[in-house]
């Protein structure tokens, strides 16, 4: 894989394309974030910290949600090993 893997790259991934557009949207704010309160609260609309943070545990188990996001996180995380 190559580490200049971007976020339009993902976005034309079949695995992202499949997702719905809320999760997408999960998927590229926990991306420019790292977290996965913040991606839940703002993707989903939830009124509370703690309804966001108890949709995060299924939301972040889906393996559909992590198939999408993973390979721009190990292109992100060879790219800082490699320095």
């Amino acid at each position: 894989m190559s580490a200049k893997f971007t976020i339009e790259q993902l976005r034309r991934e079949r695995t992202y394309l499949d997702l719905t557009p809320q999760q997408q949207k999960l998927v590229e704010i926990f991306l420019g974030t790292s977290n996965k309160l913040a991606a839940v609260q703002a993707a989903y609309n939830c009124k509370s910290v703690e309804s966001a943070r108890t949709m995060s545990y299924s939301l972040f188990a889906n393996p559909k949600v992590v198939v999408a996001w993973r390979p721009l996180v190990v292109s992100i995380l060879s790219v800082k090993n490699s320095t």
